[in-house]
């Protein structure tokens, strides 16, 4: 073998690791999205007649006027949701960065 071509293979390819950092970026693309759909989701669900859980919650407040109760459940649902999607944008720059 001559000296060029054992210089060559003795080198990693940087391909693999470069295509790989490029591939984990788009992995983190459609969560916070979908999360924010599932918050919407979640929030119509629970004002259609759940029986239980938040939804009773919000419902059983709603009956008796009590909407301040109504607005801090509500309140503490959408932070729940922005918590969440906070932790994925963490999550996703401790890994990529």
């Amino acid at each position: 073998m001559s000296g060029r071509s054992a210089r060559l293979k003795a080198e990693p390819d940087p391909w693999p690791d470069r295509i790989a950092k490029a591939g984990q970026g788009r992995a983190f693309i459609p969560r916070p999205a979908a999360l924010a759909h599932r918050f919407a989701v979640l929030v119509a669900a629970e004002m259609l007649g759940a029986k239980f859980g938040l939804g009773w919650y919000l419902q059983f407040n709603t009956a008796y006027s009590a909407y301040a109760n109504v607005y801090a459940a509500l309140i503490i649902m959408a932070l729940i949701c922005a918590g969440l999607v906070k932790l994925l944008f963490v999550i996703r720059d401790r890994l990529l960065g």
